[in-house]
């Protein structure tokens, strides 16, 4: 059993990772069971999460199934026929190139490249999400040579974590994108909203789940993630003394139960937190700067993760924004709450973790796809946490 370390609300969490980094898929497994079929026994034990699912299936598996199957109908039975380096080939060339190009892509044998050649290349380039054309650069080339069976094993491992998706998603729901850092907001099955998300780092990932947002919490205290305070913090306290702490917010406390005591600055050896010999819980109090922002939002699950505000909003600028602890930090939480709530949450007093109850919890799914259906194939993505290799 594979397992992923994660730090989020400070404390450390254990998350399976079966859901995602998944066993090789057989050569022979390139197509997959009709929908309402049984799951063959070899595939029920090489993937125990979809023992359950045997006869039903959610609306973004059936995209996923009927975009393979159409995949598979037009890519596979090909030559696998490598393509030498080169130049760029489009429209008018000739050469042994373009004869191995044509055989590649199951076209008569000729050493032109026209029209015809022209649009199978284009129709390629669309399947596989790459850009608009019918010129054959060195990108196209590499995944020309990189083969049907890559991407098929690409498309099945995602139609499997599709699957191990509830049946019943939720009238509306909230889905999390983390390979695209995105987050949509879905009512009967189409996108209302997307915002921006900052999502976890390779080495302390978002995990991929399943749940319901139930509750959000408004002040929140932010509990420190034990390896920040060690790596991060126990040197700008030794650095910068008592004032550091207490010009931030932070206090220092006992323990990690539901009444621990606030210890003072003298009370902790800083150096031996440093070395990483004693293990300290820092929380920030409300305020701001807090490093859950002024709300988060609550759902049950096993590995300590949810949702929230952040005060680093310079993030969201980023193109790549994989730089949580795993926690999923989004780009605009008040309109996320005013979308759960129908209004717009408000504090009662000053008084930090004030729960606001949701009046029916909304799903939250958060997904690791590194292959999209599009109209045309499959969108495929970068293989960020390297859940796709073995």
């Amino acid at each position: 059993m594979l397992f992923k370390r994660t730090l989020c609300a400070g404390v450390p969490v254990l998350w399976l990772a079966h859901l995602t980094m998944l066993p090789a898929i057989p050569a022979a497994a390139s197509t997959l069971p009709e929908s309402g079929a049984s799951i063959p026994a070899s595939s029920a034990e090489d993937w125990p999460e979809l023992s359950w699912a045997e006869n039903t299936e959610n609306f973004i598996q059936t995209r996923f199934t009927e975009a393979s199957k159409k995949y598979a109908s037009e890519w596979s039975g090909l030559p696998q026929i490598t393509i030498p380096a080169g130049p760029t080939l489009s429209v008018g060339s000739s050469g042994p190139r373009v004869a191995a190009l044509r055989a590649r892509l199951g076209l008569p044998h000729s050493d032109r490249f026209d029209a015809v050649l022209g649009a199978k290349v284009a129709n390629y380039r669309a399947a596989h999400g790459l850009s608009v054309g019918n010129r054959v650069d060195a990108v196209l080339v590499r995944s020309l040579n990189l083969g049907y069976d890559h991407y098929k094993g690409i498309i099945d491992r995602n139609v499997f974590r599709a699957a191990s998706l509830p049946a019943s998603l939720g009238e509306r729901f909230v889905l999390v994108d983390i390979v695209t850092q995105e987050l949509f907001l879905y009512e009967a099955e189409v996108v209302t909203e997307t915002m921006k998300v900052v999502v976890g780092s390779a080495d302390l990932q978002t995990p991929p789940l399943s749940s319901k947002i139930d509750r959000v919490v408004l002040r929140p205290y932010w509990n420190v993630p034990p390896d920040l305070t060690q790596t991060r913090y126990a040197d700008r306290v030794l650095k910068q003394g008592k004032q550091y702490l207490t010009s931030r917010g932070f206090e220092v406390l006992s323990d990690w139960g539901e009444t621990p005591r606030v210890l003072s600055y003298a009370d902790v050896d800083w150096r031996a937190v440093k070395r990483g010999d004693v293990t300290l819980r820092l929380r920030q109090k409300p305020g701001p700067g807090n490093g859950m922002g002024d709300i988060k939002f609550m759902f049950p699950n096993a590995t300590g993760v949810y949702l929230h505000d952040t005060p680093s909003k310079h993030l969201f600028g980023k193109t790549d924004r994989f730089f949580s602890a795993g926690c999923i930090r989004v780009e605009h939480p008040w309109k996320l709450a005013r979308w759960l709530f129908g209004f717009k949450p408000t504090v009662a007093g000053s008084d930090p973790e004030q729960s606001v109850a949701l009046p029916e919890a909304v799903g939250v799914h958060v997904v690791y796809f590194t292959a999209l259906p599009t109209d045309a194939g499959f969108d495929f993505r970068d293989d960020v946490y390297q859940l796709d290799q073995g």
